[in-house]
């Protein structure tokens, strides 16, 4: 109040009062705080937050309210749970809510956002977008991200809008057809359902499992017939069977399947932040997480890093962090070179901690095609962390089996299958050799 001159505690309160909705209080008592709202063009200065629940009704949680410069503010976050309160557990943050930052459009269906949305009059590159900018898409076309939130009126009506409109769920029997169709209007621009990151080419189905619907994300290879093409196809297969693995070990891991349409192949997984065919569930990348709880920098922290400092804090029980370093040795062991902390999600636990989501982009990206090639990999079974060897052992030997059963796998090329089983043969000599200067 001294650097604003204001002389005393009830002239400052006369011009807060005076100051209307242009001044935030935050907090209560003598932690209370003020900040300047701040107008975000086109969109005022607030927003209501919603939320779906798994039954499929809208609720409005909370209301977001940007300040200057460049911090938001989620009013009522007391009722919201403890990770929506943000690391000062006040309901400010920064920027954007770690929650709102995993919704803005990005990868290979966010990269069309601003052409398929041309009245929003946003920058074409999704990747430069300003906070102000990820709003206005959120709050204006946002109503299929991950997870249960929903910013604004209008997105909120846009959702009901998607929900009158929409198609009957693909039957088992036509998803060959439906996806090979679906997978031409991705391409041509427009993709249907939500705006899921990632780079590889995918769209969003509503499919038939029995009586009920389930929403999945639908990955898809080249049309083409090329080395690289069919490359594409096999690491489509191995996606698919590295969830088979990592469940038949007892790991959450994503439901899918492969169809065959066409030229194409399709990975169909079943969105585990979805529930029947209009219910949803909250979902949180460790991304997200780390930037506001951890704040290490991106590019350098591991998964095993940003888990560890979260179980520091109560996020993650012990035995979560165990699962994730599991989970990395295995992504090294089948050549996972994307370990990036976007492709590892957590869900809220009633206790107010995290727990693994199902495991999704588990898959030897170090084969990836390159510029329309396929370069030859050397492979090299990675060495262990120190005082972890267990752990590391016994990825391997999850990996050997892996490997094996996609050297197996008739839908994978002759060319990836001997690489497959070279693979298995290299880890085995690898903890055969650390088996035995152990024992030295």
């Amino acid at each position: 109040m001294r650097s604003l001159a204001v002389g005393s505690q009830p002239t400052f309160s006369r011009l807060v009062a005076r100051a209307g909705d242009r001044v935030l209080a935050i907090g209560r008592a003598r932690a209370r705080r003020y900040a300047a709202a701040r107008d975000v063009p086109g969109l005022g200065r607030e927003l209501p937050l919603f939320r779906v629940d798994e039954a499929g009704s809208l609720v409005r949680v909370a209301t977001l309210r940007p300040f200057a410069p460049g911090g938001s503010f989620v009013g009522e976050s007391a009722s919201l749970p403890r990770w929506m309160q943000g690391r000062r557990a006040d309901g400010t943050f920064d920027g954007l809510p770690p929650f709102l930052a995993d919704l803005r459009p990005a990868g290979f269906l966010g990269r069309g956002f601003a052409a398929r949305h041309a009245s929003l009059g946003l920058p074409e590159d999704c990747d430069g977008w300003s906070d102000d900018d990820v709003l206005v898409a959120l709050a204006r076309a946002g109503e299929d991200g991950i997870g249960d939130l929903v910013l604004g009126d209008d997105s909120a009506r846009r959702l009901y809008d998607a929900w009158g409109a929409a198609p009957d769920p693909i039957a088992p029997s036509e998803r060959a057809r439906a996806f090979a169709a679906l997978a031409e209007a991705t391409i041509a621009g427009t993709p249907p359902g939500a705006c899921v990151g990632g780079e590889h080419p995918k769209f969003c189905a509503t499919v038939a499992s029995g009586p009920v619907a389930i929403q999945t994300v639908v990955k898809f290879s080249s049309a083409e017939y090329s080395a690289a093409a069919r490359r594409g196809c096999d690491l489509l297969v191995c996606e698919h069977l590295a969830h088979e693995a990592l469940r038949s070990s007892g790991f959450p891991a994503t439901e899918s399947s492969i169809v065959e349409g066409g030229s194409r192949f399709f990975l169909q997984s079943t969105r585990f932040d979805r529930v029947g065919a209009r219910g949803r569930r909250p979902a949180v990348t460790l991304a997200a997480m780390n930037r506001e709880f951890v704040r290490a920098a991106a590019g350098h922290a591991n998964w095993i890093e940003v888990a560890e400092a979260l179980a520091r804090d109560r996020w993650l029980l012990p035995s979560t962090v165990a699962q994730i370093r599991d989970l990395h040795a295995f992504g090294r062991f089948i050549a996972n070179t994307d370990l990036h902390l976007a492709n590892l999600t957590l869900v809220p636990r009633d206790d107010g901690a995290m727990a693994l989501a199902p495991v999704y982009d588990m898959l030897p990206m170090g084969y990836a095609p390159v510029a329309g090639e396929v370069p030859a990999r050397a492979y090299a079974a990675p060495a262990p962390d120190p005082g972890h060897e267990a752990t590391w052992s016994a990825a391997g030997k999850r990996a050997i089996g892996y490997w094996q059963v996609v050297a197996r796998d008739e839908r994978i090329s002759e060319p990836f299958r001997a690489i497959a089983s070279e693979n298995a043969r290299a880890i085995e000599s690898a903890l055969e050799r650390f088996e035995r200067q152990t024992r030295s």
